[in-house]
């Protein structure tokens, strides 16, 4: 052991650890208790001063993750809803309308399709699904298929009594009880168009359910 070299006499042994720096090095202040340390301010750089002390930076907290979302978000989404479905449904009924008339026939899974895009559409513009949605998208199919059905059994009364030469006046904005005269001689004259109202409020209420994902996958 006597043979192997030894370190100078003015550097510490090989293997010893120097001893920390002396506080009075650091920038004046309070230092935090066993460390050497001013707090807050910052810890040497390698054969420097002290570096300024930075706090990380908050995240933010996404909506739905301890965040407090507006209740008037809400309230918006279903007004976006509701204008969706609404203009959905005029569309839909328009060119439903405008077919039969075109073709002098009903064709009534066309109200099928209607009721898929009211519930299409509603998800669409609130920008999610549920119960809520659901309801929002039957209540404006309801409204929309019996509308629509008025207008397609008064053009086929119209056509058919003119055709036996009488000459029939039905108003275009019908009272309460003009429509339901409408409506029940359409229906009791073509039984299946209940099938095909029932048939459109649920596709509108499923879909409206689904949400627009879902909907896009046709319920897969």
């Amino acid at each position: 052991m006597s043979d192997l070299p030894q370190p100078p006499s003015d550097q510490p042994g090989w293997g010893a650890i120097p001893p920390p720096p002396s506080p009075a090095s650091y920038p004046s202040g309070p230092y935090a208790p066993n460390t050497g340390y001013p707090p807050n301010t910052g810890y040497p750089s390698a054969g420097g001063p002290a570096q300024p002390y930075r706090p990380p930076m908050a995240t933010p907290i996404p909506d739905g993750m301890g965040a407090t979302v507006p209740s008037t978000r809400l309230g918006t989404s279903v007004v976006r809803g509701l204008l969706a479905a609404l203009g959905a449904g005029l569309v839909g009924g328009l060119m439903w309308y405008g077919i039969v008339v075109t073709t002098g026939r009903q064709i009534y899974y066309l109200a099928v399709i209607l009721g898929l895009c009211i519930g299409y559409a509603a998800s669409w513009g609130s920008g999610r699904g549920g119960a809520g949605t659901m309801l929002l998208a039957a209540a404006v199919a309801l409204v929309t298929v019996v509308a629509s059905y008025y207008y397609i059994d008064r053009h086929l009364i119209i056509e058919g009594l003119e055709s036996l030469g009488y000459s029939v006046d039905i108003p275009l904005l019908p009272s309460v009880s003009e429509a339901k005269q409408i409506l029940r001689a359409g229906f009791e004259e073509e039984g299946s168009q209940y099938l095909f109202c029932v048939l459109c409020v649920a596709a509108a209420g499923l879909f409206g359910f689904k949400g627009v994902q879902t909907s896009r996958r046709f319920g897969r």
